[in-house]
């Protein structure tokens, strides 16, 4: 059994505490949910797959809060075989995730590079577009 200390301030402090580690654990516990749905892309197109990732997070971002999302492709799309689809569908979806929340980006870029012998997922950020004479 967990008991609170005597002290209101103390108290309070620690309820704050809890209250914001069981946050966290709905948000990771919904991703965890949404990740297990979307993982299961039905086709093999990629960049519409994560372009509807990119929508969704605008919705539940507002305003300038997500950045928007940049999703370019560089050799000519082919099937990949359906876990390795779904895998890096899962890194995607987290690279895209985790810029939306932590990034304070202007712009989220995730590039797909189909090669004659390898394939290639990058993504990055772009920083906001701050005024010249700002330091």
């Amino acid at each position: 059994m967990y008991q609170l200390p005597d002290h209101p301030e103390e108290a309070r402090q620690t309820l704050e505490k809890v209250i914001e580690q069981a946050r966290q654990a709905v948000t990771e516990g919904r991703d965890a949910v949404q990740g297990l749905r979307s993982t299961t892309v039905v086709t093999n197109d990629l960049v519409s797959a994560i372009t509807t990732l990119g929508e969704e997070l605008a919705t539940e971002y507002p305003g300038a809060s997500c950045p928007e999302l940049r999703v370019q492709v560089q050799g000519a799309s082919r099937e990949l075989a359906p876990i390795v689809r779904d895998e890096v569908y899962c890194i995607a979806c987290e690279a895209v995730r985790n810029a939306c929340r932590h990034a304070q980006a202007g712009w989220i870029e995730v590039e797909i590079q189909y090669g004659d012998r390898q394939f290639r997922l990058r993504s990055g950020t772009t920083e906001r577009h701050r005024p010249e004479n700002c330091g």
